[in-house]
This record gives C-alpha cells, sequence and structure tokens, in this order.
C-alpha cells in the first residue's frame, strides 16, 4: 500500500511539474510575444521619428511665449482677407493678380510685394512642376532681375506663403520639408546677408507658430508690434485659423518653472486663447493696436486729405485747393519725401532696438546702418523745410 501510495504521489507530482512547465512555457510566449510588439513600435516610432525630425518633447521647452489676443476662422484661399497689413509692411497677394495672367493656373501662389512696390518675392514652378521661391526688383516700370533664392537649399517642397518684415532682412516662408518638419507645412525663417545680398540657411521657427497640421504664414508687424500666424490645427477641411498675437523673444518657461508638460503642451498647440492671457495689460494694449491698423486700412489712410498751413490765414486740405501748378507739383514731391522720412524713421527704430539685442560682431554693420539712416532722415529733414518753403512763396504769390 505505501508503494502504490509512492508511485501515485510521484505520478501527480510529475503532472504538477509538466504542468508548470507548460505555464512557464505559456508566460514566457507571452512575454515574448509582447516584446515583439512594443519593439515593432518603437521601429515604427523611430521610422516616423526619420520622416519627421522634430520631436515635440525635445523642443516643448523652446515654445515661444505668445499672448493670442484674438482669431478668426475662414476659408483656406481668404487668409490675407484677415490680416490688416498696414502699408509700412507692404502686400500680399496671388501669382495671377500681379502678373495680370489669369489663366495662369496660379491662384493660390502667393507674392509679398515691398513698401516701395519695388521688390517682390513669390512662388513659381519650375516646367517639371517643382515650386521654389523667386525675388525680383522693380526697374523702369518693369519687374526684372528675377532669380531662384537657390541659397535657401533645396530639401523644401511646395514653399509658398513670402513675408518680408519691414526691416528689409528677415523673411518667413512655409514649404514641405521631410528632414526639418513638425508634420505638414512648417513655418521657416532666413536673414538676408547684406554683404553678399543672399539669404542665411532657414529655420524652423518652432513652437507655437508651427504644429503637425499645415502652417501657412507667420506675419509680423514689428512697427506696432503685432504678428498674425495661419493654421489650419483644429479646423475642418478647406478652412484656417488666424490667430493674431503680441510678438515676443521670450518663452513660456523663462523665469517660470511652475508651468506642468501638460500645460506646456497646451500653450504650444494653442489649445485656449484666454490661456495664454498672462497680461491683461498688454492684451488689452494690443488690442487697441490692432482696432487701430483696421481703422487706419479703411478710412482717411486712403484718402487725399491734409492739412497745410500756407500763411496765417490760409490752410490747403485738398489738392484742388492749389492755386498754382509749381506749388501742386512740388507739394506732390513734398508727401513722397514725408513718406521716405518716416520709413527712414521707422527703418531707424527697428535697427536701434537690433542693436540693443545684437552680439557684438552683428553690432559693428548695425552701427554703420544707423550712422547712414540717421543721415538720411537729416537730409530728408533738410529737403522737407526747403520744399514746403517753396510751395508757400508758389501759394503766396496773387494769381
Amino acid at each position: 500500500m505505501s508503494r502504490i501510495n509512492i508511485k501515485h504521489i510521484l505520478f501527480i507530482l510529475g503532472l504538477t511539474i509538466l504542468s508548470c512547465g507548460n505555464i512557464y512555457a505559456q508566460k514566457k510566449h507571452a512575454k515574448t510575444a509582447r516584446n515583439t510588439v512594443k519593439k515593432a513600435q518603437k521601429n515604427a516610432a523611430k521610422a516616423e521619428a526619420s520622416v519627421s525630425s522634430i520631436v515635440l518633447e525635445d523642443v516643448l521647452p523652446a515654445t515661444a511665449k505668445l499672448i493670442i489676443i484674438d482669431s478668426v476662422v475662414c476659408d483656406k484661399d481668404k487668409i490675407f482677407d484677415n490680416i490688416p497689413l498696414t502699408k509700412d509692411c507692404g502686400r500680399i497677394t496671388t501669382y495671377d493678380k500681379f502678373f495680370n495672367n489669369p489663366s495662369s493656373a496660379r491662384s493660390d501662389y502667393f507674392v509679398y510685394i515691398n513698401d516701395f512696390e519695388d521688390k517682390c518675392f513669390f512662388k513659381d514652378s519650375t516646367a517639371n512642376g517643382k515650386s521654389f521661391l523667386y525675388t525680383a526688383e522693380k526697374l523702369g516700370g518693369k519687374w526684372l532681375n528675377k532669380r531662384i533664392l537657390d541659397e535657401l537649399g533645396n530639401e523644401y517642397e511646395d514653399i509658398n506663403y513670402p513675408y518680408l518684415m519691414p526691416d528689409g532682412v528677415t523673411l518667413y516662408f512655409s514649404a514641405k520639408n521631410k528632414s526639418n518638419t513638425f508634420g505638414g507645412r512648417d513655418i521657416y525663417m532666413t536673414r538676408l546677408n547684406t554683404d553678399s545680398m543672399r539669404f542665411y540657411k532657414p529655420e524652423n521657427i518652432g513652437l507655437p507658430y508651427n504644429s503637425s497640421a499645415d502652417d501657412y504664414c507667420c506675419i509680423i508687424d514689428d512697427i506696432n508690434s503685432i504678428g498674425w500666424i495661419a493654421t489650419n490645427r483644429h479646423q475642418p477641411n478647406g478652412k484656417a485659423c488666424v490667430y493674431t498675437f503680441i510678438p515676443s523673444d521670450e518663452r513660456w518657461l523663462d523665469g517660470n518653472n511652475n508651468i506642468t508638460e501638460r500645460k506646456l503642451e497646451s500653450l504650444a498647440k494653442i489649445s485656449s486663447i484666454r490661456e495664454t492671457w498672462v497680461d491683461k495689460k498688454a492684451v488689452e494694449d494690443a488690442k487697441n493696436r490692432l482696432s487701430h491698423i483696421k481703422s487706419m486700412n479703411t478710412n482717411a489712410m486712403n484718402s487725399d486729405s491734409f492739412a497745410f498751413v500756407i500763411n496765417d490765414n490760409t490752410i490747403y486740405r485738398h489738392l484742388s485747393d492749389f492755386k498754382s501748378p509749381t506749388g501742386k507739383e512740388l507739394f506732390t514731391k513734398l508727401l513722397a519725401l514725408q513718406k521716405d522720412k518716416n520709413t527712414d524713421e521707422k527703418t531707424l527704430a527697428l535697427l536701434r532696438k537690433q542693436y540693443s539685442k545684437a552680439k557684438a560682431q552683428e553690432r559693428k554693420q548695425l552701427s554703420g546702418n544707423i550712422l547712414k539712416t540717421e543721415k538720411d532722415v537729416l537730409n530728408k529733414d533738410n529737403q522737407i523745410t526747403a520744399l514746403e518753403k517753396k510751395i508757400r512763396n508758389a501759394e503766396n504769390i496773387k494769381h
């Protein structure tokens, strides 16, 4: 009886060991399967990263501190109808309108024209359909010296939406790029080397300007401290959102270690406009500036009215008030000269602002530009004084 019990016990023990072995094998197999899945997911992530080299976690701490003061949703082709540029910032139109070629099939190619109407940047395509960014100059009433901005590099696809800031140096554009992108279209920035008159290698301007969606343009009016971003993030097909913001060189993490990663991601994605309102007075002031810009674009800016003192008893307010053809002609020159002087004064303010932030090696060139612009302003001021005297003399003669 005891032998049978021992054999029975050994048999049961053997079954138990075999069963445990099977369970262990099943667990090991399951673990291997999980590891295989994780490895596949990791490889997929690496493959995706190889296409989109910018990883959100890597650049999140550098998210720019943009205070968004307004937004408007519009059709994608109406973006620039919702960006109230002042004349100092130039203008943006479509290729077919600018070159008066409605049959060009380039209604979605955009052209930037500077304030003086003598330089432009635009998208165009070669015979094989590849698009590039071009520039041209106006000479003798014609757009000449057209050239491809080949110094930007050949890694960009569907390059479009150019904008040159009032400083005449900083150029923004939007493009697709497989090696330096968040996904979709991204916005890039480059600066003009004023010695070679060619642009430096462009840089992706990061968050929150860019996203995994299509980001079309960045427009900054540095004179009025107002900027705009156009993007289709959070929008249905065919729509875009134009965000109005206060430009800033600061980052959200500068001097603020209390922002959680979750909130920083929200700020980077522009999930909520009100979330950016950390300075209520700055928001109010910027909204007032925006309102002023809009009013300038819709009223007296397009009028020929003015106030020019002829003598103690007479003030001219319209061109039709002039009695002398000479006085009228000189006054037209005066208006053009005053416009040039105003532009120089604004350029001077921007140069001084750049100088205060520039590195030592950059200050030497900026110093020369500042001195030259100051001299230009002084010369124009003297010319204006002389012209005003000639106009009054011409109008005060009895006709």
